[in-house]
């Protein structure tokens, strides 16, 4: 089974082309770089630009840092998502929180609903965790239809107070049933580990297991003046940053390629390029960016190195093995079944050795095999405040900790088995 993985980014511009929105508007500040329609625009400038061209039928989507005070006045003809990174100060419009990425798609798509439905403008907030990592991929089914502009005094007018209370009625309605609001663990926190809301309505509070919660002080302050208006009484404890706290580090898709070349090659003697674009494998391996003629002219050189080229399997010509020697050069990410010569087919991602070889897959077709057998009483390196080597140099996001010893969730593994090459105490089989 092929399982394929997107980023934060990936996942957003998918369902920005899914749902066909007409503006969109990316504050210059915003933790991830997308395209939009409008430019040069401050927070402010930005909401209620769109809001306006939202309530005449627009299909409206912003990102930006946090959102400023913006209080509903009409109802709007098209949709206005507002996708932010911090908690605003006051709840304003309906609000979701989005804590981690696996929910990002169900979030996007459940907003959009709701402000089709509600016709009001709908805020999500993502946490530090889901703005940078992976999810599996989500397929989107929302209403795509393009928008109607529909241009009447009308549209300007304000709507009657008691009209917006029914519509975030309503609004309450549809997400008390989608993702309902059970804050099960007594610590209330966003970006680590505890509870926090799926939403905030304005004007209604959700029910609550308990009225007196404990937060984080590196985070309370952030919350604060919404927790206070919801009747919910915080007692601070501070936030030690020990090995239970431990995150993944979310830079590379479960069961990346280059994880698994690094960990069973010795490497280190080696000038390692590729053209695979991927920015984080320049960022956290030692690997030159570089065109694959580029690398011909190297080695057409005669320069007395080691190389190493990593490419997709498509990219690579037969032509490229005439007038030089590749033995032990070059290693193909198997995208596409058209055979080669001279190179041998690895069957598996933790059976390799010398260059020259085929990887079972590809960045955009990462497979699926056995998850490693964990055995927790050999795992040492969380248990002695270690940062675990298996964490330390896979950046897997399916390796996490828990209890003080190392976790693997299986909603994430590959089993590509890099770990279990850096577990030197035999806790990964």
């Amino acid at each position: 089974m092929n399982l394929i993985y997107k980023t934060t980014k990936e996942i957003l511009i998918e369902f920005i082309d899914r749902a066909k929105f007409d503006i969109v508007a990316v504050q210059h500040n915003f933790l991830l770089r997308l395209e939009g329609t409008v430019d040069f625009l401050n927070p402010v400038e930005i909401v209620e630009s769109l809001g306006t061209s939202a309530i005449f039928g627009k299909k409206c989507i912003a990102f930006m840092d946090k959102l400023p005070y913006y209080k509903i006045k009409n109802l709007l003809s098209g949709t206005f998502i507002i996708v932010s990174t911090k908690i605003p100060d006051d709840i304003t419009i309906p609000t979701l929180f989005c804590k981690n990425t696996e929910q990002l798609g169900y979030f996007l798509e459940t907003a959009y609903e709701i402000s089709l439905d509600t016709r009001l403008p709908i805020n999500i907030v993502l946490s530090e965790t889901s703005v940078i990592n992976f999810a599996k991929e989500y397929s989107f089914a929302i209403d795509n239809q393009q928008s109607r502009q529909n241009i009447t005094k009308s549209n300007l007018t304000q709507a009657e107070e008691y009209v917006i209370e029914e519509k975030l009625s309503l609004a309450e309605a549809i997400l008390s049933n989608k993702m309902p609001n059970i804050l099960e663990q007594k610590i209330l926190s966003f970006k680590f580990e505890g509870s926090f809301f799926n939403y905030i309505i304005p004007h209604l509070k959700p029910p609550f297991k308990h009225q007196i919660y404990n937060a984080y002080d590196s985070e309370i302050k952030e919350f604060a003046n919404i927790i206070g208006k919801l009747g919910i009484t915080c007692e601070v404890i501070k936030y030690n940053d020990n090995i239970n706290d431990i995150k993944t580090r979310p830079s590379l898709c479960p069961g990346c390629p280059f994880v698994s070349i690094f960990s069973k090659m010795n490497l280190k003697e080696y000038f390692v390029f590729s053209d695979i674009n991927c920015k984080s494998i320049y960022e956290i391996f030692d690997i030159i960016p570089l065109k694959i003629n580029e690398f011909y002219g190297i080695l057409i050189s005669e320069v007395k190195q080691n190389f190493l080229f990593i490419t997709n399997y498509s990219s690579f010509s037969q032509k490229y093995l005439k007038n030089v020697n590749i033995d032990g050069k070059v290693i193909l990410l198997k995208d596409t079944d058209i055979d080669r010569e001279f190179f041998k087919f690895i069957k598996y991602p933790f059976k390799i050795s010398k260059a020259n070889f085929i990887f079972p897959y590809s960045c955009d077709n990462i497979a699926s095999y056995k998850i490693p057998k964990l055995k927790l009483e050999k795992c040492t390196c969380a248990a002695n405040s270690k940062i675990p080597v298996c964490i330390d140099n896979t950046y897997c996001p399916a390796l996490k900790i828990k209890g003080g010893k190392i976790d693997i969730d299986s909603s994430f593994c590959t089993g590509c088995r890099a770990c279990v090459s850096y577990c030197t105490n035999g806790a990964l089989k």
